[in-house]
């Protein structure tokens, strides 16, 4: 069979595929919904009896030849850098990158977009990264503005507005001592 015939069989498998869980689930809330195999001496789950949860067995496989494909029928890579995409075959294999920084996420997203391989882990390449150039922009517009206004601060010297304002105060006083005396007076 083809590989598309077998990607749509394994699709069909895995729609009919039950919820494998643990014995006794159910009843008990403190279980995860998960599979363990069931081990009791008198387990009617491990003999099989009708009307109990399902065990796992070998008939529930998918096809060995699309066995841990992609579901666009490529073998998924992970990627973290520019060394691991290279050795990337387009034709045969895609692309999931790993947890980066912006950086080399951009790095690693044009470099895919010219080799035309695929990323399975983002959407659309050009909008990503336009987005992270986007924010790599807007973060050092933000920078410059935070080190003009430390240069504009750094300036100004703030003893002398200090002064000012008690010398100001000093004069006040003055003014009212002189306005007293004159009532006094």
């Amino acid at each position: 069979m083809t590989t598309k015939k077998l990607l749509a069989l394994r699709e069909q498998i895995s729609a009919k595929r039950p919820e494998f869980v643990m014995q006794d689930q159910h009843k008990r809330p403190d279980l995860q919904r998960r599979w363990r195999k069931p081990k009791g001496m008198h387990s009617k789950m491990r003999h099989g009896v009708w009307g109990r949860p399902v065990s796992v067995k070998t008939g529930y496989r998918g096809p060995a030849e699309v066995r841990g494909l992609h579901k666009s029928g490529l073998i998924s890579v992970l990627v973290n850098n520019m060394t691991e995409l290279s050795a990337i075959d387009p034709k045969i294999q895609g692309v999931v990158l790993g947890n980066v920084g912006g950086k080399k996420k951009t790095e690693l997203l044009t470099a895919c977009k010219q080799k035309n391989i695929i990323v399975f882990n983002v959407r659309n390449v050009d909008e990503e990264i336009k987005n992270l150039t986007g924010k790599f922009s807007a973060r050092k517009e933000a920078k410059k503005l935070k080190s003009q206004r430390k240069q504009i601060s750094k300036a100004a010297p703030k003893k002398e507005a200090k002064k000012e304002e008690t010398v100001t105060k000093e004069q006040e006083r003055k003014e009212m001592e002189k306005v007293l005396t004159q009532k006094e007076a």
